[in-house]
């Protein structure tokens, strides 16, 4: 329904795989239906602190819970944990995955259609709403 931690960790690996000059423009695209409306919406995740993604994806993984886990067995874990969210607020996905990864040094994009131009950057305002602030595209 929305990225989860492992699309976190994903875009993470890519990044660092990437070329120094290609880095700027590691992205990774979800598509999303709204449950409501039907309506299909494209999002896109980008590193803007690869430091600051690296220390909480260490710290989330390195979890007291999660010792016993293998590598596949956290992702799995953390990703229904994130799931059961989604699910109890399928009409704020976007609000969920800001709260839970506001300091993941990640930003979140949303286009309002399949062409993939007129992108929004989503911010999670102090009053706990979702802002979407146009980009230059």
């Amino acid at each position: 329904s929305m990225f989860s931690f492992t699309d976190i960790c994903l875009i993470l690996d890519i990044y660092k795989k990437a070329k120094e000059s290609k880095k700027e423009f590691v992205f990774i695209y979800i598509v999303v239906k709204d449950t409501e409306t039907g309506a299909i919406f494209p999002y896109a995740l980008k590193i803007d602190n690869f430091y600051a993604l690296t220390d909480k994806i260490n710290e989330t993984l390195s979890q007291s819970v999660l010792a016993s886990k293998s590598y596949d067995e956290k992702l799995k874990a953390l990703d229904v944990e994130l799931g059961f969210k989604y699910d109890n607020n399928p009409t704020a996905l976007e609000k969920v995955f800001l709260e839970e990864y506001k300091l993941f040094g990640i930003s979140l994009y949303k286009s309002d259609n399949l062409e993939l131009n007129n992108w929004k950057k989503l911010e999670l305002k102090t009053d706990g709403t979702v802002e979407e602030v146009p980009c230059n595209n």
